[in-house]
């Protein structure tokens, strides 16, 4: 059609649009006129000739007009004339002229500059006579229906015509119950053919007592003239008991005469039945004596339940959004936190931290929740506290982890609590000191008055080592006359030093006595900071460990840095 015959016929049906002829009453679209209006989905009938009939709110939405502005209008008044011409016309033409029904990918821009990708179908709309009248074409934001479908398990699609298009009941009765229109939703969920539905009532769909009931919530409806929501539930002729969440709405024709209700509503049936089971699962998790954690895929606690709150030190809900490393931890030598959560399911020990900052061991059982494609989508943690367990095993679990003289941890439990400070530093931006202390003189306090006075003199030394710490920090006892100090979550390197001045002036200020036995002593400092020395557990210990043998070579009683120009003096290797 060349420029001047588009013209003409633009002319022809602008005088045929002022006369009126284009728009003569049809109920049936009235009937699309009121359902469109709840309808999110871009969905729009136009004409023979090319006249917008009815529109949906979202296709309103979208392009952010209002309905006088677009029913009663030509398509190409609202996207132009070459939009109209090249794309718009010729998909309608398939449809008006030739009778087909199709489906394609498009994209639409609305009246900002958004760009939606849609697909679209176009449906030749017919007549009681079967002649084309006009074509239904249904959108589809493609974003928005993926997802949808992840919401609703991909249980249903949403691309349909007109009121089929939402996966919900949608239904048409008039004030006498028969119902009159209704979507493939519905005649899915009934089980019947339009045949065995239009012109029926409740009372022939469904059991009596259902019928009834739902005949009152119509009547509530039709005597107020508003909206109403509410929960039904019915048995309908099949013996299906059913739970439906429905709203429904007064109809009124244009002499805004009362003349039925539309009702949409869905089938809530086993939704109910998992938030049923859900809050079994809920009460059963909150009221156990056992510790327990749910974790997201990321490995951040979602939700604890209050015994795990209390073994851990923790008020009120507070662990909720904090890394489940920052609680639990594995062994030495054993496989990382990180690996074992990877695993679908795993049994076996893990270190727990309490808040302050002590730290025990737990029997851990981590079982997952999976998707549909296999992936762990989140995972329960269930703890027994090792320190809970009487008799032998808690005795064998101590000695694994505890200096037997001084009580205080061991090298071995020291890795971990270094391993674990380290992992939480790297989260946080925080610095640790780890401090490595040697008594001044021991061997010869030791050769002089026995190991059993040695021994009592290591015990007061622990004892006065934790003076000046938080409960945060750590102690441990290495061996010999050796001890380590983690010092954690320290915002400033300079924090370091008070801490080390009352640590010298806690063990040097007064003599040891024990049966008469009098000595003064003292003790040599090295010191070594993450991440400034070093970032591994291991090295951080050995740099603060020759730091402190220079402090003895400067002359005791007094602590060093590690720095890599450090050397060791020969004469001080074999100083205590």
């Amino acid at each position: 059609m060349g420029k001047t015959g588009i013209d003409n016929t633009k002319n022809n049906l602008k005088t045929a649009k002022e006369k009126g002829g284009s728009r003569s009453k049809d109920k049936n679209i009235d009937f699309y006129r009121f359902a469109l209006q709840h309808i999110d989905d871009f969905v729009s009938f136009v004409d023979k000739d090319y006249c917008y009939r009815a529109v949906s709110r979202g296709y309103l939405n979208f392009f952010r007009l209002s309905e006088h502005q677009v029913i009663g209008q030509f398509v190409w008044e609202l996207h132009g004339n070459e939009r109209f011409n090249l794309v718009l016309k010729p998909n309608l033409d398939r449809a008006l002229i030739h009778g087909e029904t199709f489906s394609f990918n498009a994209e639409i821009q609305s009246s900002n500059g958004e760009t939606c990708h849609i697909e679209s179908r176009h449906t030749p709309y017919r007549d009681a006579n079967q002649e084309i009248t006009g074509v239904i074409v249904i959108a589809r934001d493609m974003n928005r229906v993926w997802e949808a479908e992840q919401r609703l398990h991909k249980e249903v699609e949403l691309c349909q015509l007109v009121i089929d298009s939402t996966p919900d009941f949608v239904f048409f009765k008039d004030v006498e119950g028969s119902y009159q229109r209704c979507n493939q939703a519905f005649r899915d969920f009934l089980g019947l053919p339009d045949s065995e539905i239009i012109g029926r009532t409740d009372q022939q769909l469904m059991s009596s007592e259902s019928a009834q009931y739902i005949r009152e919530r119509d009547q509530l409806v039709f005597s107020r003239q508003l909206p109403s929501h509410n929960e039904e539930w019915v048995t309908y002729n099949n013996s299906r008991r059913r739970l439906l969440d429905m709203s429904k709405v007064p109809v009124f024709d244009d002499d805004h005469r009362l003349v039925g209700l539309l009702g949409v509503g869905r089938d809530i049936t086993r939704e109910r039945e998992a938030e049923r089971r859900s809050k079994q699962a809920s009460l059963l998790f909150e009221v156990t004596s056992d510790p327990c954690l749910i974790i997201e895929a990321d490995g951040i606690i979602s939700a604890a339940n209050p015994a795990c709150h209390k073994v851990f030190g923790y008020q009120g809900n507070q662990l909720p959004g904090i890394p489940v490393g920052d609680l639990l931890f594995p062994p030495p030598d054993e496989m990382s936190l990180t690996t074992l959560l990877n695993r679908k399911s795993w049994k076996g020990q893990l270190m727990g931290v309490h808040l302050n900052g002590q730290a025990n061991p737990f029997l851990v059982n981590i079982s997952s929740v999976l998707g549909d494609g296999e992936e762990i989508v989140s995972q329960v943690i269930t703890m027994l506290d090792m320190g809970e367990v009487a008799g032998l095993t808690q005795d064998l679990s101590h000695k694994a982890y505890h200096d037997p003289l001084t009580g205080l941890p061991n090298r071995h439990l020291m890795l971990s609590r270094l391993q674990h400070a380290v992992a939480q530093a790297q989260r946080n931006d925080d610095f640790i000191a780890v401090l490595f202390i040697d008594l001044d003189g021991f061997k010869g306090v030791n050769d002089r008055y026995g190991h059993s006075f040695g021994d009592l003199l290591l015990k007061e030394v622990g004892e006065r080592l934790k003076t000046p710490l938080r409960n945060s920090d750590t102690l441990v006892r290495l061996g010999g006359d050796e001890f380590v100090i983690i010092l954690e979550r320290l915002l400033h390197v300079s924090g370091i030093n008070p801490v080390l001045d009352k640590l010298l002036k806690s063990v040097a200020e007064s003599p040891v006595e024990f049966d008469n036995i009098s000595v003064n002593i003292s003790i040599s400092i090295g010191v070594s900071v993450f991440p400034n020395h070093a970032s591994h557990a291991e090295l951080l210990v050995k740099y603060a460990d020759r730091a402190m043998y220079v402090a003895k070579a400067n002359g005791r009683n007094q602590a060093c840095f590690f720095h890599s120009s450090l050397s060791i003096p020969n004469h001080c290797n074999d100083q205590s």
